[in-house]
């Protein structure tokens, strides 16, 4: 019963120490993680031999290297959008999970589930770099090296061409990344209330996420 106790202190003592770290920081960690997860992509794996490798049958080498001059050129717009996609994606997290905290009549503010899902996002976004290292370490010879390459989703789990092209997103979403964050959120959420509130938030985040897969397979639906 003491060593369950001391546990759960230790528990409580972590996570008190990580929000007390300034959102800002978290903010750039999560921003640095996602500058260097496409540095890494654009200069070391998606290089222009693997372009050449996987367009060259079907275009000519001239066009594919003004192809890639038109990419260098544009370059710096995916780098200036990750502040942006940070904020949004920590914004849209939130007010799913706010959701599920006013239907449960908790007093929960919407400052704490915002900080609780930016120190997640964060810490995630620099285990996301995980998988960038392993195709650095295994090499890239074509694109579809990037597709067989998933071993961290229940994609990788089947055979990637007997799923119909609908069904992808979601099972390729259901990944290790995935659920560490909603684990993270939970852990975050028990922090500052109770179970019953983490778990009726945590139910409008999965509401929120089930829209959005419904929305990525209508679009792809509509332009296959």
């Amino acid at each position: 019963m003491e060593t369950l106790f001391t546990s759960q202190t230790d528990k409580n003592n972590f996570l008190s120490d990580l929000f007390s770290v300034s959102g800002w920081l978290m903010f750039f960690l999560a921003v640095a993680a996602g500058f260097l997860n496409i540095y890494l992509l654009q200069e070391f794996i998606l290089t222009d031999e693997v372009y050449h490798n996987t367009l060259g049958e079907r275009l000519a080498y001239d066009r594919i290297e003004k192809m890639l001059d038109g990419q260098r050129a544009y370059a710096w717009i995916a780098y200036a959008l990750i502040p942006l996609s940070v904020l949004l994606q920590v914004l849209a997290i939130s007010v799913c999970l706010m959701t599920g905290v006013v239907l449960s009549l908790s007093k929960l503010k919407f400052k704490q589930v915002f900080r609780v899902t930016l120190t997640m996002v964060s810490i995630i976004s620099v285990f996301r770099l995980i998988p960038v290292l392993v195709l650095l370490i295994q090499g890239v010879t074509v694109m579809d090296d990037l597709l067989t390459s998933d071993y961290y989703s229940l994609l990788a789990l089947v055979d990637r061409d007997s799923v119909a092209p609908w069904l992808q997103i979601p099972l390729a979403a259901v990944n290790v990344f995935h659920v560490l964050l909603i684990a993270g959120l939970i852990a975050g959420l028990r922090y500052f209330s109770n179970n019953s509130t983490s778990w009726a938030a945590v139910v409008g985040y999965g509401g929120g996420t089930l829209l959005w897969w419904v929305g990525l397979m209508y679009v792809q639906f509509v332009f296959k």
